[in-house]
């Protein structure tokens, strides 16, 4: 009897087949069936395809999941971005009325401003934003 095996061609004699080893490996029939079947599967595209799908899945579902809260300091820098078309004209107007509809009570733009480990980012938040306005002559209200 003659098995292909990948694209080997084994010559069983009837022994070896009713003894169930072959070849110099010692492994059996049954094992070379289960390490082709392993292989196929692993090889087949579309179950590649399936397992990518589900994993793309389960990654989008889990950061739908996560909340991100607006940086007064990345909205600014935003905001500075001159328009393609007009150096003189913001490409991106929504950031600067973030800008001007988010500065806190004592006048900054940041977290917390009161709490000590803060105070560096409140700082450069606020400067930041206070730039974006300026570079655009608007919000003279907070500036001031």
């Amino acid at each position: 009897m003659i098995i292909g095996y990948r694209s080997k061609i084994l010559p069983l004699s009837d022994d070896k087949l009713r003894n169930g080893n072959f070849g110099s490996s010692g492994m059996t029939l049954f094992d070379h069936f289960k390490i082709h079947t392993i292989c196929q599967s692993l090889c087949r595209p579309y179950l590649l395809l399936d397992g990518f799908k589900e994993a793309k899945e389960r990654i989008r579902e889990t950061f739908q999941k996560v909340e991100l809260s607006p940086s007064s300091y990345d909205t600014a820098w935003v905001a500075m971005v001159p328009s393609r078309h007009s150096v003189n004209e913001p490409c991106f107007p929504q950031c600067l009325d973030w800008i001007l509809e988010n500065q806190t009570e004592d006048g900054s733009w940041g977290l917390n401003p009161s709490h000590s480990l803060l105070v560096k980012d409140s700082l450069s938040s606020t400067l930041a934003c206070l730039l974006a306005l300026r570079k655009w002559g608007v919000g003279e209200n907070q500036v001031q």
